[in-house]
C-alpha cells in the first residue's frame, strides 16, 4: 500500500463467464465478459475517490469486488495493509464492520416485509452488537437522526410508506449504523427525484465529516461527482483512463474520453465554448474487446499505434494519470 492509502487495488479483475447459446456450443472456447480488466488504484484515508464512467464500464462491479460481495478472477485488494481478498469468512465477517456499501436502487434494496426499525437493526444482530431490544431501539434512532429522520415517525413504518429521499436515508443510515471507516456509495442518487439529490448529497458530505469517513463514489455524472469527490478515476470498458484530481480532470483533462464526457454536461455559462471532436458508434463487446487502446474506434485522434499497442497508464502531470498514446 502507498503512504496514507487507507485502500489500495492491484490489477483487479473479474471476467464473467458466458453462458452458450446452441450457437457457443459447437464452440470449445469459453467466452468471457471483461467486465474489469486489470485496474489499479489507491484510496486515501479520509477522502471521497469517484469511479465515473457511462454504463457498463465496470464501476459498480469494481464496487462489488473491494467489498467481497462477488470475488475476482485475479488481482488484489489492501484495506489498512491486509489482503482483503485472502479472508476467511470468519475474518472477512469482522472488516465488514468497517467496509460497508450503500446501494443504487432503495427501491429494491428495502425490504417491503420489514419495518424500518428492522432494516436498520439486522446489521446490529448479524454482527451481535447489543444484548436488548431497549440498546437496538437507542442505536437506530441514533442512525435514524443523523440522516435527519425523526425516529418517533419513521423507526415501525415499512419501506412503502416512505418517499425515494426517505429511503436512501435509511440505507445510508443501515451502512452506517455499524460504524464503518470506508463506504462504497454506488449512484446512491441516481434513482432520486433531482429536487431531492442535493440533500442527499449534503448529507454523505456531513457525515463523511461527522464520522471521519471515506468514500467511494461511483457516478456517471460528472457534474455529481466534481461535487462530491476530491480525486477521480474514469473507467471506460474495464480499465482506468485517467485518474487524478477532480478538478484537474475536469478542467485540464487529458484523454479524449474523458474529454467527450465532459464536453456533454449541461453549462449555464452561455459565453464558455466547448469545442470537442465527438466520439463515434457504440460501446464495444467486452467479450471481444477491440485490440491496442480499447476506445480507438470511437477516439477523433486515433494515430496507428492505437490500433496495435495498449497504452500504458503513465503519470502526465504531478498526481495526474492517463493511458492515451498522446502522452509518453
Amino acid at each position: 500500500m502507498t503512504e496514507g492509502s487507507i485502500m489500495s487495488v492491484r490489477g483487479l479483475k473479474k471476467w464473467f463467464p458466458v453462458r452458450k447459446g446452441i450457437a457457443r456450443l459447437l464452440s470449445r472456447r469459453q467466452e468471457y465478459v471483461r467486465a474489469v480488466d486489470g485496474i489499479s488504484f489507491d484510496v486515501k484515508k479520509e477522502e471521497v475517490f469517484g469511479l465515473v464512467g457511462e454504463s457498463g464500464c465496470g464501476k459498480t462491479t469494481t464496487g462489488r469486488l473491494i467489498t467481497r460481495l462477488i470475488e475476482p478472477t485475479d488481482g488484489k485488494v489492501y484495506f489498512e495493509s491486509q489482503d482483503l481478498l485472502s479472508l476467511k469468512k470468519a475474518e472477512l465477517k469482522k472488516i465488514r464492520r468497517k467496509v460497508q456499501m450503500i446501494f443504487q436502487d432503495p427501491y429494491e434494496y428495502l425490504s417491503p416485509r420489514m419495518t424500518i426499525f428492522d432494516i436498520i437493526n439486522e446489521p446490529l444482530v448479524v454482527h451481535k452488537i447489543t444484548k436488548s431490544k431497549v440498546e437496538e431501539e437507542k442505536l437506530v434512532a441514533e442512525a435514524l437522526e443523523s440522516v435527519n429522520l425523526d425516529p418517533n415517525e419513521k423507526m415501525y413504518k415499512r419501506p412503502h410508506e416512505l418517499s425515494g429521499g426517505e429511503r436512501q436515508r435509511v440505507a445510508i443510515a443501515r451502512s452506517l449504523i455499524l460504524r464503518p471507516t470506508f463506504v462504497v456509495a454506488d449512484e446512491p442518487v441516481s434513482m432520486l427525484d433531482v429536487s431531492v439529490r442535493s440533500g442527499i448529497l449534503n448529507l454523505m458530505l456531513d457525515l463523511k465529516e461527522n464520522y471521519n469517513l471515506t468514500y467511494i463514489f461511483v457516478t456517471h455524472d460528472i457534474s455529481v461527482s466534481r461535487y462530491m469527490c476530491d480525486r477521480m478515476a474514469v473507467m471506460y470498458l474495464g480499465q482506468i483512463v485517467e485518474e487524478g484530481p477532480t478538478e484537474d480532470i475536469i478542467n485540464k483533462s487529458l484523454h479524449p474520453y474523458t474529454q467527450a464526457l465532459i464536453a456533454v454536461v449541461p453549462t449555464i455559462d452561455t459565453t464558455e465554448k466547448r469545442y470537442i471532436k465527438a466520439i463515434k458508434g457504440q460501446v464495444p463487446n467486452p467479450i471481444n474487446p477491440p485490440p491496442g487502446c480499447r476506445f480507438h474506434p470511437r477516439c477523433p485522434n486515433t494515430m496507428e499505434i492505437c490500433r496495435k499497442e495498449e497504452p500504458k497508464f503513465i503519470e502526465v502531470k504531478s498526481g495526474h494519470y492517463a493511458a492515451c498514446h498522446q502522452y509518453k
